[in-house]
């Protein structure tokens, strides 16, 4: 039996959702899928070796046009290629089709190239954004909806090899993502605006727990602190049940939901429609219309239906 391993850095939840996607199809086929879930503190001798296995997968979010700092610093931890020819794919998502975004594999690819891995697809699905504003819930369901039918065709593609799934990019895109990846000093920066609200906060700890960084703790005084190795994933914020925290900078842009999307019930709800992008949208969400249309021609091209 093929084995694969998709390595997931997942802030809020939505990058493990994807993989997950991918990852069900894969094994429908018959492959043996592992998720080794990127979580700092982190030991190199307990990452799986991706060497051992038939495929590899990364899934990650993206920030600032860019792979988050900590996945970066993980791909770093990765073992030499024993074969020249060790292929592996992409799995990456934000909450916005914009061109830039092509972009934002290219720090990774780069350090997987001088270790002898070779990009064999890479695919960017919309799922909804964690920070700046809450997202319509048509607007959740029809992206929930859609990345999980193209996790079908991208498993597919995985296992045929058709390569229908390649992202372009060129020099413009890369040079404004490496720009941009000043954003990876805005986490530091802002975590020492950060704080917990004393009469709010309830001691459950989900904070501490879930940080994919390792970057909350309690100090002496049991109060809840953050270092300087935040990547403002937001999911402190994003998964605090009583709003405690105040996210410096960032603070006007929280997207406080107490736990996870509601993904359920809003796929549950039939009053909510699922095409809320179509040839009638205008406004913001006019702009992912180009990135719907080409979904939807691939689905279709494929015999693929988007179901709940």
């Amino acid at each position: 039996m093929s084995n694969c391993i998709i390595y997931t850095f997942s802030g809020t939840g939505n990058s493990k959702r994807v993989a997950s996607f991918v990852g069900d199809n894969l094994s429908k086929k018959g492959i043996e899928v592992s998720y080794f879930n990127i979580k700092y503190p982190l030991e190199e001798k307990d990452i799986p070796d991706p060497n051992n296995y038939d495929y590899v997968g990364f899934s990650y979010p993206i920030h600032g046009f860019n792979s988050p700092k900590p996945f970066v610093k993980f791909i770093k931890l990765l073992p030499i290629s024993k074969s020249k020819d060790k292929k592996y794919f992409i799995i990456k998502n934000s909450g916005e089709p914009f061109a830039v975004n092509s972009a934002s594999s290219s720090l990774t690819i780069k350090i997987l190239k001088k270790k002898g891995y070779v990009l064999d697809l890479e695919h960017h699905f919309l799922m909804p954004y964690n920070i700046m504003f809450k997202y319509p819930e048509g607007m959740i369901k029809q992206m929930y909806l859609t990345s999980k039918a193209v996790g079908e065709l991208y498993a597919n593609e995985i296992v045929d090899n058709h390569h229908i799934f390649k992202i372009k990019t060129n020099p413009l895109y890369k040079t404004l993502a490496f720009i941009i990846r000043i954003e990876w000093l805005a986490g530091p920066i802002n975590a020492k605006l950060c704080f917990v609200k004393k009469k709010k906060c309830v001691k459950c700890y989900k904070c501490i727990k879930n940080c994919p960084s390792g970057a909350l703790y309690l100090n002496k005084k049991g109060k809840i602190k953050r270092k300087t190795n935040c990547c403002i994933c937001m999911n402190c914020s994003f998964s605090c049940p009583k709003d405690a925290y105040f996210m410096g900078i960032l603070n006007l842009w929280r997207v406080n939901l107490g736990g996870s999307f509601p993904y359920k019930k809003v796929i549950e709800d039939s009053n909510i429609r699922s095409n809320y992008v179509n040839k009638n949208t205008k406004g913001y969400f006019k702009s992912f219309r180009k990135y719907y249309d080409y979904q939807n021609e691939l689905l279709k091209k494929n015999n693929i239906e988007i179901n709940n």
